[in-house]
């Protein structure tokens, strides 16, 4: 999804609404520069925020290990497990620690 099908997104989506901005790359050009540039755009029109649940996230689109994480799990143990890393916004799975991707998830949501 590019800046322009990102802003358009969050331009259509009703407040309380989420955009789930995902990628296969892993340049921050495409990533996490494109979700810095909407907001940018979009500040003086509405407000946007970026999920401060990462474990959220990656439990509804990443495929986790068999195994159930325990309610202890900290963000840390959990990307290491799923072979994610955390970026500016959201999250990133590269392929040589996770064996599959890459790819970025960032969840946006429109208050």
């Amino acid at each position: 999804m590019s800046l322009k099908s990102c802003f358009l997104r969050l331009q259509t989506v009703k407040c309380g609404g989420h955009v789930v901005y995902s990628t296969c790359s892993i340049s921050p050009l495409e990533n996490d520069q494109v979700v810095s540039k909407a907001i940018a755009l979009l500040q003086d029109q509405m407000h946007i925020s970026i999920s401060s649940n990462p474990q959220q996230m990656l439990k509804e689109h990443v495929k986790l290990p068999s195994e159930p994480f325990r309610a202890s799990t900290s963000l840390a143990e959990l990307l290491h497990q799923v072979g994610a890393e955390p970026t500016k916004h959201g999250i990133i799975v590269l392929p040589d620690k996770a064996g599959s991707g890459p790819m970025y998830v960032c969840l946006l949501l429109k208050s």
